[in-house]
């Protein structure tokens, strides 16, 4: 999942970070700050197309703040419902294979688990294609998607065509989790990103450790395919309310319109956007799409500490969606508990999501200064990867107590605290993964 909220949460005062490159292959020019805005202004003379002032209503983050934290909610309600469509189903396996007359529980869990590789698979061209298109057309187009492939999960006749149907869910919903931390940099400034980060985070946070809960009592009263209709439902509302409300955000985009409508009623064809370097045409789209093809592997592999993140990360995130195959059985089979109520024990690891996001943002900016002030006062990306160590440790430590001890204590609330020690290092993990990632690598936060 997408943590875009790291780099937000992350102000660390009186800090020297190192500048991102600008060389990005996989887009023209990077989005700027209002403090660089006035190279990108307005110059008909020249030919140059840009904003018309440092005030310009049409620049994203001089939108309004009703309009800006407006706009923040639909992507964080969005980026709430693919992550809540990814594990609904969850707590519902024994009913799949029932259905379907499988009797291998693997087989019947793989809808579950085949969705995070949807979600692997869309970044890959959703991210160059929004740099292309803009970010409006390709959410618009990947959530419309997402709820045309949730009706084939609701009818699907074999376990087949439910499994590629939910792929596909993860390819459309991709989207919410890849192109909505962009969105929010395209609205606010470095120095105003942080509370909207946090917003917008909410829905992936929230969302993954709701659905089991209400999949679990969907299931055994209605059936488990309504949880595909009920997920679809706010789905299908929230796209009708973004066709009419949610803008063009992406900066590059804006102005190549706006280019292109005075080429046309001015008659100068010479004009061109602020956002082309100068002397250089645009890149070819075709070009811009194989680079954001490339870049994940690129990046993979020419860095050793991008593709030991990864690999760690990777393993980490198969064993939460292990978890959430394993939960109904445990609870379910050892203790007999019914789908609705093991749903519950999901609510521990929403707990312990919260409590790792606490001490991280609690934690981390302190260890980082302490860091930064022995070396000089120089900020470096590395020093958020010793906080990992700690709790690094407690994954491994909640596997053995799950696997020895928990069959030893039938009090619920001993039941629950494996999820909550288990879920609080994943949600550490990843973090400090994306923040040690983000400031050297741009918009490696996208990969």
């Amino acid at each position: 999942m997408s943590r875009d909220l790291v780099t937000a949460t992350s102000h660390t005062e009186g800090v020297e970070m190192r500048a991102p490159s600008n060389n990005d292959a996989g887009s023209i020019r990077p989005n700027v700050d209002d403090s660089e805005l006035e190279q990108f202004l307005m110059d008909l003379e020249n030919g140059i197309v840009g904003w018309e002032s440092d005030q310009d209503p049409e620049y994203p983050p001089n939108f309004t703040p009703t309009r800006k934290w407006f706009i923040t909610g639909l992507l964080s309600t969005q980026a709430f419902m693919t992550p809540f469509a990814s594990s609904i189903i969850a707590p519902a396996i024994s009913y799949i294979a029932k259905d379907f007359g499988i009797p291998d529980i693997t087989k019947s869990a793989m809808p579950v688990s085949i969705f995070l590789l949807g979600y692997a698979v869309g970044p890959l061209f959703l991210s160059p294609l929004s740099e292309i298109y803009g970010r409006r057309i390709i959410m618009m187009v990947s959530t419309l998607a997402f709820c045309l492939f949730l009706v084939g999960c609701a009818l699907s006749p074999s376990i087949e065509l439910l499994i590629f149907f939910r792929f596909m869910c993860g390819v459309g919903g991709s989207a919410s989790q890849t192109v909505g931390g962009a969105v929010i940099a395209d609205l606010f400034p470095v120095a105003e990103r942080g509370n909207a980060m946090t917003v917008w985070i909410l829905g992936p946070i929230l969302g993954p450790s709701l659905a089991p809960l209400t999949g679990g009592f969907i299931a055994e009263t209605i059936g488990w395919r309504w949880a595909n209709w009920i997920t679809l439902i706010p789905t299908s509302v929230l796209l009708v309310v973004m066709v009419f409300v949610y803008p063009e955000t992406r900066h590059e985009v804006l102005i190549q319109h706006k280019t292109a409508k005075l080429a046309k009623t001015l008659d100068r064809p010479d004009l061109c956007s602020c956002y082309a370097e100068a002397g250089e045409k645009a890149a070819k789209r075709s070009s811009i799409i194989l680079s954001g093809l490339i870049r994940p592997l690129k990046l993979l592999f020419s860095s050793a500490i991008i593709m030991a993140m990864s690999l760690y990360v990777s393993f980490v995130y198969g064993c939460l969606y292990l978890l959430f195959n394993t939960i109904p059985m445990v609870f379910g089979g050892s203790y007999n508990w019914s789908a609705g109520i093991s749903g519950v024990v999901y609510l521990a690891l929403l707990f312990g999501y919260l409590v790792g996001l606490w001490a991280f943002s609690l934690l981390s900016d302190k260890t980082v200064r302490h860091m930064t002030e022995a070396n000089g006062g120089i900020y470096e990306a590395e020093m958020r990867l010793p906080f990992c160590i700690y709790f690094a440790a407690l994954l491994p430590i909640s596997f053995f107590w799950f696997r020895g001890h928990l069959a030893a204590y039938p009090n619920l609330y001993r039941r629950c605290i494996f999820p909550i020690c288990r879920q609080c290092p994943c949600c550490l993990l990843g973090d400090e993964e994306h923040s040690c990632r983000i400031p050297p690598f741009g918009r490696a936060r996208n990969v």
